[in-house]
């Protein structure tokens, strides 16, 4: 049941992205009404499924990739509603709706389990660090929008882009909180299922490499007058080093955090 609701969910999802792109370059009043109205639907049955999931394996069902991503999907869905209060736009709607659904399809392709989880992935910790992750790297990715959003529409338009700007670090600072708390949160799980509080693994590492990049973003912004262009350009690296983080170092440097 779950699996269905989640392909379904993708279907939506793709429905959105589709109609966002056709309303981007003919009429974007009439498709970003059915963009938004798919990108509703696709969040609701994303949560649906994941929450199906949950009840059929008897847990929280927030242990692995594939769950994390589904997660991610609905976070990034979710992020929508208040950002296009703000916006209104088809092209908001457009780059939302890609992320959420990209992040569903690739959960598609990841490898996952109906078997009862591993004993170290039955923790309190283990739910609130990976709960933390997933608002941190949806606000992140909020974030990256905003940055390509400015650079490639804000300078037409310096009053829009102004927005784009202010509505990129607001979810940067956001992004930075519950990255600071995935570090913590993380230190006290693995402490507690390894015996360490940091063991320079690599998902550890580049975790705390993120949270030292963006720290360096929010130091430029508030004290160098880093806005605009400089914040955007570095709001896209911070992302991509986050999509490093999640993916890269799962699949290129495998280590203690390797759970699929």
């Amino acid at each position: 049941m779950a699996d269905t609701l989640l392909y379904i969910a993708t279907a939506f999802g793709a429905i959105a992205v589709l109609s966002a792109m056709v309303g981007f370059w003919t009429h974007p009043d009439r498709f970003e009404k059915i963009a938004s109205l798919a990108l509703m639907a696709f969040t609701i049955l994303t949560f649906c499924g994941l929450v199906t999931r949950g009840i059929t394996l008897s847990r929280i069902p927030l242990t692995g990739l594939y769950e994390f991503c589904v997660a991610l999907a609905i976070a990034m869905g979710l992020a929508y509603l208040p950002l296009r209060r703000i916006f209104s736009s088809v092209a908001v709607t457009l780059v939302l709706s890609l992320a959420a659904f990209s992040s569903l399809a690739l959960a598609h392709t990841i490898p996952h389990s109906d078997d009862p989880v591993m004993p170290a992935l039955k923790s309190f910790w283990l739910t609130a660090h990976v709960f933390t992750s997933i608002v941190a790297y949806a606000a992140f990715g909020v974030a990256f929008v905003m940055a390509i959003l400015y650079l490639v529409r804000g300078k037409v338009d310096p009053a829009l882009g102004c927005h784009y700007d202010g509505v990129g670090y607001k979810s940067v600072v956001m992004g930075f909180i519950f990255q600071t708390l995935l570090l913590i949160t993380g230190s006290i799980w693995a402490e507690e299922v390894w015996g360490s509080w940091w063991s320079w693994d690599p998902k550890e590492t580049w975790a705390l490499i993120t949270w030292l990049i963006y720290a360096v973003y929010l130091h430029g912004y508030r004290s160098r007058g880093w806005k605009g262009t400089k914040a955007a350009i570095f709001a896209i690296i911070g992302f991509v080093v986050v999509l490093f983080t999640l993916l890269g170092v799962t699949f290129l440097l495998p280590g203690m955090h390797s759970y699929m």
